[in-house]
């Protein structure tokens, strides 16, 4: 009997620390996904400050994609007219 005891003691520590494992596991995931939100952020407040202030316009890159932030605002402002036409006609 004593035996069955020991091993429920052990199965049951060996559980623990399992959960606890996963714990650490999970919160390390976490902070990991945070850092990376915050170094995404501090990526497009780059990326807004060279498209607001023409900085490296002679990057090809960076003209290419501020050329197509361009088409997207235009595309933006004709799909808001649509929109403005058809809440206008109820």
């Amino acid at each position: 009997m004593a035996g069955i005891i020991d091993k429920v003691g052990i199965l049951t520590q060996m559980a623990v620390d399992k959960g606890r494992e996963v714990v650490d596991v999970n919160k390390l995931k976490m902070e990991i996904k945070s850092e990376e939100r915050t170094i995404k952020s501090y990526l497009l407040i780059i990326g807004q400050y060279v498209a607001l202030h023409d900085v490296l316009r002679d990057n090809d890159i960076i003209v290419e994609q501020l050329q197509k932030i361009k088409e997207s605002d235009q595309r933006i402002d004709e799909l808001k007219a649509k929109l403005d036409i058809i809440q206008s006609q109820r």
